[in-house]
């Protein structure tokens, strides 16, 4: 197995397992094929041994995905699972995860004091986490905060958590937050998601 495809400590992955949904994380570390990750946000179960598990990522611009098989949690402060890859790397086809979007009006809250509170613009977002820019940056991963995000003709809320943040000199702080939906609400997104991307194509058509 090629170590250039698989994701390095930091990127952003999805863990799926029996055919489910993804479930955002972050790779804490890395050792060959064994990967520490961030416990995935929403989930109150550990997946068995041998249920299946996918992990996938981006590189560059393309969707890979491989086996993998749960090894363990770790009993740390903050909670993480060990996986193993278990098989050779496959492109996906990106369809299959809706996400997009982008320069959505978004407002953090912390949610354990509603006064910490930040607006912004999303950079892009899905069923499974949404990514912003924001002028200043108050949180720190594993944060619970609440999210309200304008899509379009409708206003959505909901309560994830931070799973990663970023500056950049030129584009300001990034932060990516987690979140598992109730479905009106996965409905609302993926539907925004979809009209912008109709939209565009409609634009580079014509």
């Amino acid at each position: 197995m090629s170590s250039v495809t698989l994701p390095d400590i930091g990127d952003l992955i999805d863990v799926s397992w029996a055919q489910g949904q993804p479930h955002p994380s972050r790779v804490e570390d890395r050792a060959d094929r064994r990967f520490v990750i961030a416990a995935p946000f929403g989930l109150a179960e550990l997946p068995e041994a041998d249920s299946g598990l996918e992990l996938a990522w981006l590189a560059d611009g393309a969707r890979l995905a491989a086996p993998a098989a749960f090894v363990e949690k770790l009993d740390a402060h903050l909670a993480q699972w060990v996986l193993r890859i278990t098989g050779e790397p496959e492109r996906r086809n990106r369809r299959a995860y809706v996400r997009g979007g982008g320069g959505e009006q978004v407002r953090l809250c912390l949610a354990s004091d509603d006064d910490v509170r930040i607006d912004g613009r999303a950079v892009d977002m899905g069923e499974g986490s949404v990514r912003c820019r924001l002028e200043r940056n108050p949180f720190q991963p594993h944060d619970r905060v609440d999210v309200t995000l304008r899509l379009d003709e409708e206003t959505v809320a909901l309560t994830g958590e931070v799973l990663s943040t970023k500056f950049d000199r030129d584009r300001d702080h990034e932060l990516v937050v987690v979140y598992a939906l109730t479905e009106p609400t996965a409905r609302a997104i993926r539907r925004h998601v979809l009209n912008r991307q109709l939209a565009e194509r409609r634009r580079s058509a014509g």
